[in-house]
């Protein structure tokens, strides 16, 4: 009976131990495939993730300004060409800067517009603009908030709707010590809203998230 030798066993053995160059290339564009997906998935759920967020800090804003409204917090005036008008961080001209010190507004609110990766914070400061809206050039900002510090932000505001009807702007005020919620869908003269529907878009995928507001329940819901 012939034998094999034991060389002859460790040669066979590594021989069938190794890979061909074709199954080493099959392997490589498999991996390759996986990473791509994985990378993939990963930035698509990033985009999901960077709405929702924002979304988040929206609804987290409003719930924050309502609650300095019941705590009655103050915020930094001063005068300015006869009225009141915020200073506390500078955005506001005054004509005595030494004069900037707290004092309670008769509401905190936020100011949305369409197509925007901004907002400010206002504050009602003055007797004769108590409107429960933001006046451009009132002084009454007195923070900016945005999505993005980069140029081309991912995420805006791309819809709002008050009571069903689309506007470009809105106007969300609660008033001091009893945090009552206003909606106003304009500047100027109108009529306030019940409910509030905001739309915000990523950009770069589509996706979306909302944030609703009823201002006679007060609930602020995302989803």
């Amino acid at each position: 009976m012939e034998k094999t030798s034991s060389l002859g066993s460790v040669m066979a053995c590594s021989k069938s131990a190794g890979f061909s160059l074709a199954e080493l290339l099959v392997s490589i564009g498999i991996l390759t495939l996986l990473a791509t997906f994985t990378v993939m998935s990963l930035s698509t759920s990033q985009k999901k993730e960077e709405v929702l967020t924002a979304a988040r800090i929206v609804a987290g804003d409003l719930r924050a300004l309502q609650t300095r409204a019941l705590n009655a917090e103050n915020v930094k005036t001063c005068k300015n060409l006869g009225i009141n008008v915020t200073c506390e961080n500078g955005l506001a001209p005054c004509t005595d800067p030494m004069s900037c010190a707290p004092a309670p507004p008769y509401a905190f609110g936020a100011f949305f517009r369409a197509n925007s990766s901004t907002y400010p914070f206002f504050a009602e400061v003055d007797a004769s603009n108590k409107d429960f809206q933001d006046t451009p050039g009132a002084g009454e900002d007195f923070y900016q908030r945005r999505f993005s510090t980069v140029a081309v932000p991912n995420v805006k505001i791309t819809g709002l709707v008050a009571d069903g009807v689309t506007t470009t702007q809105v106007s969300v005020t609660f008033g001091r010590q009893n945090g009552s919620p206003n909606i106003m869908p304009c500047i100027g003269a109108c009529s306030s809203a019940s409910t509030l529907h905001i739309t915000l878009t990523q950009m770069q995928s589509g996706d979306v998230a909302n944030v609703y507001m009823n201002a006679i329940t007060g609930r602020i819901s995302i989803d």
